[in-house]
């Protein structure tokens, strides 16, 4: 299993787990990345404890993304993911909470934000778009799931202000989106588009009309609502990997329907 070069990011491989790592992370000091479906040896990689699963192989594919991606397992926190805007912010005493059983993730929320050194915060999609940021010279991080519904409610923002709210100011932000469903493959109704025509001015430049259908474009978006909330654009790194064209690297939903795993994006502060 193979992820061709990505600009901004390092494609790395530890043990036959293969993760894309935004280049920025060892500029600022972070861990982290994003995790692919399976080992080299073709080990699923499905991360998502929820559902009839097997939780001990689960955990261990836990344990071998978390070593690829230099955190501990043990240091995961783990938003619920209810498709909405709201963020949270993690402190040491979360420690955990998430990465064992879904049943203490971090409740109501979408995303979450940190200055502690003591958590990695982590999110699970198959399609919709993790979101990793970071401050420059401010030890602060946030991570955001934003699929159709959280980009329409403009999370990726929201979490924007979060952080300048703890001394992050946006133009010290850098920000990379992970692999998502793109506009190539996302058809949507013509409700979903009214919604973002009649939410975003520019909602034209990732709306596009293929055969008659219009497809939306989630990474796209949100690049946009990042540069519109002070980002500066040349900090803004796109995987530009679709989950539905390149299903043999990712999970996706749209392409899998419910039997399929989930990828995480993963930040944290080194200590």
């Amino acid at each position: 299993m193979d992820i061709e070069s990505v600009p901004g990011f390092t494609v790395r491989e530890s043990g036959g787990v293969v993760v894309l790592v935004p280049d920025f992370f060892g500029r600022l000091g972070l861990s982290g990345g994003f995790s692919a479906r399976r080992t080299k040896s073709g080990r699923s990689l499905d991360l998502d404890l929820r559902g009839d699963k097997d939780t001990s192989a689960i955990l261990e594919n836990r344990r071998l993304v978390a070593e690829a991606l230099h955190i501990e397992p043990r240091d995961l926190v783990i938003a619920e993911q209810v498709h909405g805007d709201v963020l949270a912010a993690v402190a040491d005493a979360d420690r955990g909470r998430g990465a064992i059983t879904p049943v203490d993730t971090i409740p109501g929320v979408d995303g979450l934000i940190t200055t502690s050194r003591e958590v990695s915060l982590g999110a699970l999609a198959a399609d919709c778009a993790v979101v990793l940021i970071a401050a420059e010279n401010t030890p602060a991080v946030a991570l955001v799931h934003s699929g159709r519904k959280g980009t329409l409610a403009n999370i990726a923002s929201r979490a924007v202000d979060r952080l300048n709210a703890v001394g992050a100011p946006p133009q010290s932000l850098y920000a990379a989106i992970g692999p998502a469903i793109g506009g190539c493959c996302y058809e949507v109704g013509d409700d979903i588009a009214h919604d973002y025509e009649s939410t975003f001015a520019w909602a034209g430049e990732v709306l596009k009309i293929v055969s008659g259908r219009a497809h939306l474009d989630i990474p796209a978006a949100i690049r946009r609502q990042l540069a519109i909330a002070g980002v500066r654009p040349e900090m803004i790194f796109g995987a530009g990997l679709c989950t539905v064209c390149k299903n043999d690297l990712f999970f996706s939903y749209r392409r899998e329907g419910a039997a399929a795993g989930r990828n995480a994006g993963i930040i944290s502060i080194n200590r």
